[in-house]
């Protein structure tokens, strides 16, 4: 059956793919074609329920003016956008009220070094020189010299090639752990879909546990591979972090019985569904039970915790715009949803849907798009010049400047944001500053 063993198929093509490596020359640089083409600009907006933002506090039992506080800030989030744009020699992110730019914050390399600025500060600019990045660079160097050294050392070839037979030997004991039953025929549904083979299958998982136990030891005792790890854990903190954690007495039971539709050839046709149990050792129920449904590229996962009274449910879907994930919470009967739509073309990078207590109506969409085009606009060349030296060394003149100028960008900032929403900025400021006075 072509699907029943997927991941087992999977783990062998991983082998392969180390195998492969592990005989691959160095790759040659990064093409241009791979990496993020600029100029990109990429708008990002929320949006806020207020009904539904209001009926979910409601349930949570909070107050009336807990309430208020509430929806006087989703009123302003819910007429906020973000743009954020990138160029071959730097970035602007912009918060907008209303469709206005409210606050910047832009930033350039230049021959002498990097300038930052923002409206914030409205006449003044940072900068960076080129020393000074130099030195800040060597500093996180320093701090991470064994770290750098090591990665160094590391011959990656070499290292895949000792790797690739221990991890051959593991992928054969794995697959040993999974011990399959007699397919048997007969006519199964589940939620609402036809099959007429299952196949049960006891998984060992001790024996994975073993199998993973005998891989640490055996890439321990590697003198290729040895070297790598004592580089990174000289301590063996890590390593009997592990050991700890993978105890063969402590594994639990895992079955699994997985439904399909087999012809007369032997040939898979259609989804397949996969129904695990997960039993802890000296527990007589399951501590988690599902199953995960695989219809082609789509996958759905359900997954149970009574215990804990919670049920989980995950979702991968294709579509012709790219994959839609969504992921589905049940906590002690508290709900958390979440939809996130991701697409593959320019115009379209992602819509993401919450939910909080109620499935059928979200508490937040946020979207966002992008676009191959846009410039930095915001003028770093007007203002006054701070180096990294000037606060350093504490200069009073211009720190008294600073703190005057981010005064004048603030008072800016402010009024912006009142002409743009005046109503909802005066409701904000004025509950807050009533809470405050209490």
């Amino acid at each position: 059956m072509k699907k029943l063993f997927a991941l087992m198929t999977a783990l062998i093509m991983l082998l392969s793919c180390t195998a492969a490596f592990a005989d691959a020359t160095p790759a040659a640089e990064t093409p241009e074609s791979a990496l993020i083409a600029t100029p990109l600009t990429i708008y990002s907006e929320t949006d806020i329920d207020r009904d539904v933002l209001a009926l979910d506090l409601t349930a949570l039992g909070k107050d009336e003016g807990f309430l208020m506080k509430a929806d006087t800030v989703a009123a302003v989030l819910t007429e906020a956008t973000e743009r954020l744009t990138l160029t071959d020699d730097g970035f602007q992110w912009d918060l907008m009220l209303g469709g206005r730019d409210i606050f910047t914050v832009a930033g350039k390399m230049t021959d002498a070094g990097f300038t930052l600025g923002s409206n914030l500060f409205p006449n003044h600019v940072f900068n960076f020189s080129n020393e000074e990045l130099a030195g800040l660079s060597d500093a996180i160097a320093s701090k991470y010299k064994d770290e750098t050294k090591a990665m160094e050392r590391i011959d990656i070839n070499a290292l895949a090639r000792a790797i690739a037979p221990h991890f051959n030997d593991f992928i054969a004991t794995g697959l040993a752990a999974f011990e399959g039953g007699e397919a048997q025929q007969g006519d199964y549904v589940l939620d609402g879909v036809s099959y007429n083979t299952m196949v049960p299958i006891d998984v060992d998982v001790a024996a994975i546990y073993n199998a993973l136990l005998k891989l640490e030891r055996d890439l321990l005792a590697d003198p290729t591979v040895a070297v790598t790890i004592a580089q990174f854990d000289r301590s063996g903190k890590y390593t009997k972090s592990a050991e700890k954690a993978l105890d063969p007495a402590k594994a639990p039971a895992l079955h699994l019985d997985t439904y399909a539709t087999v012809d007369d050839e032997g040939d898979q046709s259609g989804p397949t569904d996969t129904v695990f149990a997960l039993t802890m050792p000296g527990k007589k129920e399951p501590d988690a039970t599902g199953d995960v449904l695989q219809n082609g590229e789509d996958v759905t996962a359900n997954i149970q915790f009574p215990a804990a009274s919670t049920n989980m449910t995950l979702n991968s879907q294709k579509t012709d715009a790219g994959h839609i994930y969504r992921a589905d919470l049940y906590v002690s009967g508290l709900y958390f949803g979440c939809v996130a739509e991701v697409g593959a073309t320019d115009g379209k990078y992602n819509d993401t849907d919450i939910y909080f207590i109620d499935p059928q109506n979200k508490l937040i969409s946020q979207r966002s798009t992008m676009t191959h085009e846009g410039e930095l606009t915001y003028d770093l060349s007007k203002g006054t010049p701070v180096t990294m030296g000037d606060l350093a060394a504490k200069n009073r003149s211009v720190l008294t400047s600073l703190s005057t100028d981010a005064m004048i960008g603030l008072a800016s900032i402010s009024n912006a944001a009142s002409d743009a929403l005046p109503e909802e900025i005066s409701a904000m400021l004025a509950l807050f500053s009533l809470s405050q006075m209490k």
